[in-house]
C-alpha cells in the first residue's frame, strides 16, 4: 500500500503523510523547540513550559509512562 506524501510542513518545507503532520501544519521534528517541554498534545501543540527533566516540564514528566522514559534514557 503506497503512502501519500501530500502535506507540506510549514517550517522545513518537506512533504509528509497526514498522520505525521500536526493540525497546525508542523512535522514531528519541527514541533520540538529547544529548551521547551517536548510534550505534544492531541491537537499538535507543544507545552509552553520550560523543560526540567529529560526535556519535559515537571507536570508532564510525572504523567509519562515509565516504559517510555526508560526507552529514552537508553537511547
Amino acid at each position: 500500500m503506497a503512502i501519500n506524501y501530500n502535506v507540506l510542513c510549514k517550517k522545513c518545507n518537506k512533504y509528509f503523510s497526514k498522520k505525521d503532520v500536526s493540525k497546525i501544519g508542523y512535522c514531528k521534528e519541527c514541533r520540538i523547540i529547544p529548551g521547551k517541554c517536548r510534550f505534544i498534545s492531541e491537537k499538535g501543540y507543544n507545552c509552553g513550559s520550560n523543560s526540567d527533566f529529560l526535556g519535559y516540564c515537571m507536570e508532564h514528566f510525572l504523567k509519562i509512562p515509565f516504559n517510555k522514559l526508560k526507552d529514552q534514557i537508553k537511547a
